[in-house]
């Protein structure tokens, strides 16, 4: 029977050349797409018909720490985007410890996110689009 291990410090997110660090305590980083890549429509005498989407655009939330530098350099995409368009960066996403890769080559920062401030330390959900997610959602048990 096949070992496998997983470690969440292997998880690295890399975007435009920038590797981000500071992550929240939880899940660090989601990788969805926009829509299902397919659809299907049954008729009334029972036949099934499925239609392929060629739309691969998506999303990857990353929540970090309030105290983290990596928001300032996020902040700094989203404001040079919004003063002169130049905020589109390549993304990837690489699980070090197995085989799962997400990359995309233009993503954007979708909005600053919500902020709140108290007593105790909040976190950063920061929501980067992309026009073109691929990869492979992979394992981490040795393939032999």
């Amino acid at each position: 029977m096949a070992f496998a291990t997983y470690d969440v410090n292997q998880i690295a997110v890399i975007v435009g050349g920038v590797p981000l660090e500071g992550f929240a305590d939880g899940t660090r980083v989601t990788v969805e797409f926009d829509e299902e890549q397919f659809t299907k429509v049954t008729g009334s005498d029972g036949l099934t018909t499925r239609s392929k989407s060629n739309n691969y655009a998506g999303s990857v939330s990353i929540t970090l720490q309030q105290s983290s530098r990596s928001n300032d350099y996020l902040a700094g995409l989203w404001n040079a985007d919004r003063f002169n368009n130049s905020g589109v960066v390549p993304i990837l996403i690489k699980d070090n410890s197995g085989r799962t890769l997400w990359a995309a080559e233009h993503a954007w920062v979708q909005q600053m996110p919500s902020q709140e401030f108290g007593k105790a330390l909040s976190d950063r959900e920061w929501v980067l689009d992309t026009d073109k997610l691929s990869g492979i959602a992979g394992g981490n048990q040795p393939l032999i």
